[in-house]
């Protein structure tokens, strides 16, 4: 029995390290990723459900922009009374960007 309880004692310590040890990786990778990471700011009016490379929707106003690797992005709003738009977004490095849309007006999109 006190063999019993030694193993398991030892195998949840050892558990517990392995998930310390990975949170610390993850956390590690995590801060050197956004390093060279773009933020996209999405304003529209009068609202939309905002996807962004076909990822989950964000309902806006946004309080904080989506941080997004550089490169092209396509930015899907949709609303149910004026349907759905498609832009294409460009980002560099580092940049800070917004999308400007008021769904209410055909064609007034300002990436």
């Amino acid at each position: 029995m006190t063999t019993t309880r030694s193993f398991v004692a030892a195998s949840v310590g050892a558990a517990a390290l392995v998930l310390l040890l990975a949170a610390a990786a993850s956390a590690a990778g995590l801060a050197r990723d956004h390093t060279d990471q773009a933020e996209l700011w999405v304003r529209v009016h009068p609202w939309a459900e905002v996807s962004i490379d076909g990822g989950p929707a964000r309902v806006t106003p946004w309080d904080t922009p989506q941080q997004l690797e550089p490169g092209e992005h396509e930015v899907v709003l949709s609303h149910p009374l004026y349907g759905e738009r498609r832009v294409q977004v460009t980002l560099a490095a580092e940049q800070s960007a917004s999308v400007r849309i008021d769904l209410a007006e055909p064609g007034n999109d300002t990436p």
